[in-house]
């Protein structure tokens, strides 16, 4: 669920869309950024290698846990709030999260879809300009370009 707003809060700060951050990865000497600060672990394999560590300790402490219905959801030391104490409102956290969840991977999707039909531009960015001229630049223009009927 953070997914969308890292991709739309570095655009709408001016720091650059989603699509171009990777581009120091391509580069042989290029330098890691991240929001314009310099990445102490600057090459792509050390980052992955720090996440696959952090995930695999994560799901090892969920692996921990005996009961099948707690290894499910969070509690223990994934809930240092405690919102997993009461019952019902445990109940009503996992709807809300699930329904969060699914609103964000239908943006995420959004994004992908704008990002084939306009390559190199962020989501702001196109928002932008289809606010500008909602009535020329919308889902017309990817289903049906315009320019396949002569100028």
């Amino acid at each position: 669920m953070l997914c969308v707003p890292g991709v739309l809060v570095p655009e709408a700060l001016g720091l650059g869309n989603w699509v171009k951050a990777q581009e120091w990865a391509a580069l042989p000497d290029g330098q890691a950024t991240y929001l314009g600060n310099p990445v102490p672990w600057g090459n792509l394999p050390t980052i992955l290698a720090i996440e696959f560590l952090a995930i695999a300790f994560a799901e090892q402490q969920r692996t921990m846990e005996k009961d099948p219905e707690k290894k499910k959801y969070p509690g223990g030391a994934f809930d240092p709030l405690g919102f997993s104490k009461d019952p019902a409102k445990f109940e009503e956290l996992k709807l809300t999260a699930g329904n969060a969840g699914r609103l964000a991977m239908l943006a995420f999707v959004g994004f992908c879809v704008q990002q084939s039909a306009y390559p190199g531009t962020g989501p702001l960015e196109n928002l932008a300009t289809h606010l500008a001229d909602p009535w020329h630049n919308n889902i017309g223009d990817i289903v049906i370009p315009r320019n396949i009927y002569g100028p």
